[in-house]
């Protein structure tokens, strides 16, 4: 009987802190959780409410695979809604290894044309997992998540089947609320498409409120994203820089982070702090380490 005893209790042990570990990957009530995964030089942010996920970009890397193993839970083997700000590297890589682990409902893109092996590799992908492509409308908003909303804002088809010089101005440009506290995530659109999304919303939606507590910063703070206009609509509490350690890029550049600082925004980065995690309630924001 002891020698039972002794297999037995470290079992339960075991399966016990297993138990506790899954479900405390998942936030309580009526919390969602704003992961700005640190992976590298790149861009990656989940959004999570219990068992659903949005997941805009995917890192420089397989490396994200194995990130959302120590968030999602285990049984959890599919992510809802995939958004691709656009075709580059540090932005693709990632959700290409996502396409081979886990099933993916939907993924959302610009359409802009681009012919690196990784995104041909992406197309060929999505096309043998009969994966629902769409490139959205400008200010098209979708429910994809309880209590919560995802507006498209730029750039609509405007850059479909199209071949573009700079594909950073191409971004899928979003704003994701959760009752009222909302993301802004431009992906790296540059000042020039930042301004162009502006003016075209004050003449066609002078009422949209582009108001939201979280930003991430476009472009890994690089010099030609820090945009006064973008922190004037925006006017956000925190400024989350999703960047490598030590890149030769040199982002976040200081014109970046002097920009945030002169709009009382705190900075936070993933290469000093790793991944950055928000909960969301009804009530408000939390960070979240």
């Amino acid at each position: 009987m002891k020698k039972l005893y002794r297999i037995i209790f470290p079992l339960i042990i075991i399966i016990t802190i297993f138990v506790w570990t899954e479900i405390a990957k998942s936030p309580e009530g009526d919390a969602l959780s704003v992961y700005f995964l640190n992976v590298g030089q790149g861009d990656a942010v989940l959004i999570q409410k219990n068992d659903q996920e949005i997941l805009i970009d995917g890192g420089p890397s397989g490396e994200i695979a194995n990130i959302l193993g120590g968030i999602l839970k285990s049984t959890d083997r599919k992510i809802e809604t995939v958004i691709l700000t656009h075709p580059h590297s540090d932005h693709l890589a990632g959700i290409n290894k996502i396409i081979d682990h886990y099933e993916i409902g939907q993924i959302y893109f610009t359409g802009a044309i681009h012919t690196s092996n990784q995104y041909l590799e992406f197309l060929e992908k999505v096309k043998n997992k009969n994966i629902k492509l769409t490139v959205p409308a400008i200010n098209e908003q979708k429910n994809f998540l309880p209590n919560s909303s995802i507006t498209f804002l730029w750039p609509g088809d405007q850059f479909s089947q199209k071949t573009v010089e700079n594909l950073n101005d191409t971004s899928l440009i979003s704003q994701f609320c959760y009752f009222k506290q909302c993301l802004f995530a431009p992906g790296d659109a540059e000042v020039r498409g930042q301004n162009e999304m502006f003016s075209y919303y004050e003449k066609n939606f002078p009422d949209f409120n582009f108001h939201s507590i979280l930003l991430k910063v476009s472009h890994h703070g690089s010099s030609n994203a820090a945009n006064p206009k973008l922190y004037e609509k925006v006017l956000p509490k925190y400024s989350i820089i999703s960047v490598g350690e030590g890149n030769t890029y040199g982002h976040p550049h200081p014109s970046s982070l002097e920009l945030a600082k002169n709009f009382n925004s705190q900075i936070l980065r993933t290469d000093t702090e790793g991944t950055v995690r928000f909960i969301l309630t009804q009530e408000g924001v939390v960070q979240n380490p």
